[in-house]
């Protein structure tokens, strides 16, 4: 119902399909990171449902990313799955080499979790360091199914989110400080990481929190 509200507002017929190729499905009801008080799964597939069945008519691909914990992707991927479209999976991790989302649950657990599920194309990592983003691209290159593709794309701040809710993170999780400028990674320096993430097998990159148009230039013009 809101869909067929909103996309006449923007200017588009209900039959028109857009050329938009991916909408999100992202942590429901509660701030991003969030992995206590989340509900029960059939609950939480539910919800999930009503979003992934309203944008389904108008995009390619589904993405469930930002996920904290293994609860929230067993149900965003039935959801998605149950809506046809096909869809991708991306995990939030902590931020450090440990490979564990922010529940602490291991990637690997959550990986097997959606494994089987019809219509899985891509595991990815997102939304946290970037070493954090390449320790989990080289975790998913050992554990992802044969045939579904993996990557990730990471925040840009030097601060990280670890860092901001807790205090307990390391500065070097971020990178070096001279790979920032105004907190927020350079260009260059985050082209190092992608580069880095292609080599590891990653066959999708792009950037989270933080990270502009130039950054994905950057990384474009590096990999052309």
């Amino acid at each position: 119902m809101y869909m067929d509200l909103l996309f006449p507002l923007l200017g588009f017929h209900k039959s028109e399909r857009l050329t938009i190729p991916c909408s999100h499905l992202s942590p429901l009801l509660t701030q991003s990171y969030q992995v206590e008080n989340l509900g029960e799964l059939e609950e939480l597939k539910t919800t999930y449902f009503k979003i992934a069945e309203a944008l389904a008519p108008y995009v390619d691909v589904l993405l469930c990313e930002t996920l904290s914990s293994r609860l929230e992707g067993r149900a965003a991927a039935a959801a998605a799955s149950a809506s046809g479209k096909p869809f991708w999976v991306s995990w939030t991790l902590r931020d450090d080499s440990s490979c564990a989302l922010r529940s602490g649950e291991p990637l690997s657990e959550a990986v097997a979790d959606v494994a089987d599920v019809p219509g899985l194309e891509s595991m990815l990592v997102n939304c946290c360091a970037p070493s954090a983003v390449s320790a989990g691209i080289e975790q998913l290159s050992k554990c992802a199914p044969p045939g579904v593709a993996i990557g990730g794309y990471a925040n840009g701040f030097q601060v990280t989110t670890s860092q901001w809710l807790s205090g307990e993170a390391a500065v070097e999780a971020a990178g070096e400080s001279g790979d920032f400028r105004d907190g927020i990674i350079t260009e260059e320096a985050y082209c190092r990481h992608a580069r880095r993430w292609v080599s590891l097998g990653a066959t999708i990159v792009g950037g989270c929190c933080g990270i502009g148009p130039s950054h994905i230039r950057k990384i474009s013009e590096s990999l052309a």
